[in-house]
């Protein structure tokens, strides 16, 4: 599915309402995407949403953001690594604006590879020479947000930019 070109202009920023899921489909915050896209994203499913070079932050968040905040809304964990040029605290400071801030604290978590250490919760300090290390911090963040039922865990969103992880790779 495409979408002609539009300018996103917000009259009043107001809290979010998150949209039900479906037994087989999260919403995608959105009802009229939901309904173009026969009820929202496949339960299990990989979706890619690619954004083109003429793309701007607002128009790109404008398609993301209502996906993350429904899915966190629902207390379900989301674990992102950003694009390229996009911040933890930038995406944070603007999600925020919808939600409760520890709603957003505890159910994202945002890979940094550049930093060992944070305070801030929704930050995984990846940035170790220790790929073991790494990979540990991040089973942790995806078992806490999974939670303690094993026979009944919580979903969680994987959000990745392909441009950095293609960096990180050396692409």
């Amino acid at each position: 599915k495409s979408f002609e070109a539009f300018n996103p202009k917000a009259e009043k920023i107001t809290k979010f309402e998150p949209i039900p899921d479906t037994e087989t489909k999260y919403s995608t915050g959105c009802r009229d995407l939901d309904k173009l896209m026969g009820g929202g994203y496949g339960k299990g499913s990989y979706n890619v949403i690619e954004i083109g070079n003429n793309v701007s932050q607002e128009e790109y968040y404008s398609v993301v953001r209502p996906i993350i905040l429904n899915f966190i809304s629902h207390n379900r964990g989301a674990i992102a690594v950003l694009t390229g040029g996009d911040h933890a605290d930038a995406l944070r400071n603007d999600l925020v604006r919808f939600i409760d801030p520890a709603c957003f604290d505890k159910y994202v978590h945002i890979a940094d590879y550049f930093v060992q250490e944070s305070a801030k919760p929704y930050v995984m300090a990846l940035g170790t020479r220790n790929k073991e290390e790494a990979i540990r911090v991040w089973r942790r963040v995806y078992d806490d947000l999974r939670g303690p039922d094993k026979a009944n865990p919580r979903p969680i969103m994987d959000f990745a930019g392909f441009d950095t992880l293609e960096y990180l790779r050396g692409g």
